[in-house]
């Protein structure tokens, strides 16, 4: 019969082993014992700590508002979305007398564009 003693050090490297295989962060030292490395879940924080959903929401509303208006200077190379924000844009500043022109004069060549990219036809 195999003493308790003699079979602790085996169970313990199954068990750590088994830990191991599951968890993938969890590692055994040579002295046989186990040492924790906590791995966060996900893609690491851009600036070294999480973002609240505040600012991710708010980088994303700039990200989107600098693409869309930049878009006309572009327009082959913008994506339809930042086309259609762009046009949106354009279109509510035809409401400003001082814009209206130039507003719809870069609204006509977002629509040019996009009628080019998905071949429609104005007639």
């Amino acid at each position: 019969m195999v003493h308790d003693s003699a079979l602790n050090p085996l169970v313990f490297l199954l068990l750590a082993f088994v830990i191991v295989t599951k968890y993938n962060y969890v590692t055994i030292t040579k002295l046989g014992g186990i040492m924790e490395t906590p791995k966060k879940p996900g893609r690491p924080a851009k600036l070294g700590a999480a973002m609240t959903d505040r600012q991710r929401a708010s980088a994303y509303r700039m990200r989107r508002y600098e693409a869309a208006s930049m878009a006309h200077e572009n327009l082959h190379d913008a994506t339809t979305a930042v086309l259609l924000a762009g046009l949106a844009r354009q279109l509510k500043a035809t409401s400003d007398p001082d814009h209206a022109d130039i507003a719809r004069s870069i609204a006509g060549k977002i629509i040019k564009q996009l009628c080019d990219r998905h071949e429609i036809v104005l007639t």
